[in-house]
């Protein structure tokens, strides 16, 4: 492959017909050397409309709690999340944010003094803000499924409350030192090659741009894919077009593809 291009969430507006090669490439063989790889290739027609979804609600269970600092009870609460997908990681943030504040809010705790939670769109990280006097009595904490999806955050283990992470808050501002999205989203990530134009979001370029890893990797629509050689998918001819508006991405491909 002659460079890179990562597929993040939408095609460049064009409003005509385009050709394009997709290569899918692994970081390793799916078959062995020598091992039978006679596939039927049938690739159904697909239709990807709108925005790809960022956020599946039902994929995880995310709590977040308070507790006074010297007590022994929490007050926690369940997100309800509203729809199964969410298409802007800014309202998971918002989610989040309304339960602390809901939570806040039944602690008598003062508007001034709320901790916050929010998504940055400029870096793609999430941060949580508070205030000197909240950290001074109270302590923030969040369930397994949300540690692990935003793990980087400072956290101790909380030895109380089983199932619990409390965040360990030092700074107004904690934010994520480095992205885990990859962990948030449901769409299939794929290495491509295309002549297609790309907008490029979310995730960094490959440090080794010669070499695919399963560390590295691009949105693209969830789809199935069979096996051509050992190291590489079979491509497939693609037509794709895009839509009328910058908001709305409208891409139609159609997929033709022999029995190996």
């Amino acid at each position: 492959m002659e460079h890179f291009q990562w597929v993040d969430g939408e095609l460049a507006k064009s409003d005509t017909i385009q050709d394009a090669v997709v290569r899918i490439k692994r970081a390793s063989p799916l078959f062995a050397p020598g091992e039978d790889k006679n596939t039927v290739c049938a690739v159904e027609r697909f239709y990807f409309e709108s925005m790809l979804p960022l956020f599946d609600t039902t994929r995880y269970s995310f709590s977040v709690g308070i507790r006074a600092v010297g007590s022994t009870t929490m007050s926690s609460l369940a997100i309800e999340w509203g729809s199964k997908y969410l298409y802007d990681y800014r309202h998971v943030g918002a989610y989040v944010n309304g339960a602390l504040q809901s939570i806040s809010g039944s602690l008598g705790i003062e508007d001034d003094n709320k901790p916050t939670f929010f998504f940055d769109a400029e870096s793609c990280r999430f941060g949580v803000a508070t205030t000197e006097a909240f950290r001074g009595g109270y302590q923030m904490f969040v369930s397994e499924d949300f540690h692990y999806c935003l793990h980087n955050f400072p956290y101790a283990e909380d030895t109380e409350d089983g199932g619990w992470w409390r965040l360990v808050l030092e700074r107004d501002v904690e934010i994520q030192p480095v992205l885990t999205l990859e962990l948030l989203s449901p769409v299939r990530r794929f290495l491509v090659d295309t002549t297609l134009p790309i907008i490029k979001s979310m995730l960094p370029n490959p440090q080794r741009l010669q070499d695919a890893s399963d560390k590295d990797g691009g949105f693209m629509v969830d789809m199935k894919y069979f096996q051509d050689t050992n190291q590489q998918i079979i491509s497939y001819s693609v037509q794709c077009w895009k839509g009328r508006s910058p908001s709305m991405v409208e891409s139609h491909a159609r997929f033709e593809s022999p029995v190996i």
